[in-house]
């Protein structure tokens, strides 16, 4: 993925054109506008990732990017509509636009990876009720454990539990997976069961994929 600096505010036209070497590009939060030819011509480009921030497509932005399938955009289907897309942007029919019904507070320690589907940058020993501090619409949260059990508010978070928004019917509108870097058992908390896997994953004893592995890089190497 090419990551732009989050300090980044603006971007000019064509300024990665014909750049074939980007596969994704993650759009810094600030940076509000993309202005006519952004990435035009830049064919490898498969994914972008927008948040909800974002407020004009200018002309011919992805224009030739054949390989672009998905845009993952931080905000509602709703907040989507309101951005104003310039002329010359038709390859958004053939696009998929990936929706969140997340929404963290300025400031927030957490950070959510719409590709992989994952929330990080919870510290260990986190309860439910610190974590829903970090969403401005925490009455619509509800998480559950890795068996999908509800968990109290002074229940601690661990790996692979579930937060969800929950919309006025009941239903589940959103769903993603937190990883909490150092728990790999689950429990929220740092001890020898979770050293003792670690040191198993290390040594190609016992293989973890998906949260449980990225949950046991310490040292996120």
């Amino acid at each position: 993925r090419f990551d732009l600096p989050e300090s980044l505010t603006e971007i000019g036209s064509y300024a990665f054109s014909l750049c074939t070497g980007i596969n994704s590009i993650a759009i810094p939060k600030a940076v509000t506008e993309l202005p006519e030819g952004v990435f035009f011509r830049c064919y490898g480009i498969d994914y972008v990732e927008l948040y909800d921030t974002f407020e004009l497509l200018g002309n011919n932005v992805f224009t030739e990017c054949d390989e672009l399938s998905d845009i993952y955009y931080y905000g509602t289907e709703e907040d989507w509509n309101n951005i104003y897309i310039s002329i010359n942007n038709d390859y958004l029919d053939d696009v998929t636009i990936h929706y969140s019904f997340f929404k963290l507070v300025d400031e927030s320690c957490v950070v959510v990876d719409r590709v992989s589907n994952v929330m990080y940058g919870i510290e260990l020993e986190t309860t439910v009720a610190e974590l829903k501090t970090q969403f401005t619409d925490s009455d619509n949260i509800v998480i559950v454990n890795k068996n999908g059990i509800e968990l109290g508010e002074t229940d601690l978070i661990g790996v692979d539990c579930k937060v969800r928004h929950i919309g006025q019917d009941g239903d589940v509108l959103d769903e993603i997976a937190t990883i909490v870097v150092g728990d790999t058992t689950g429990d929220g908390v740092l001890n020898i069961a979770d050293a003792q896997i670690a040191y198993k994953l290390l040594m190609t004893i016992t293989p973890l994929g998906g949260v449980y592995r990225a949950a046991a890089d310490m040292d996120e190497n």
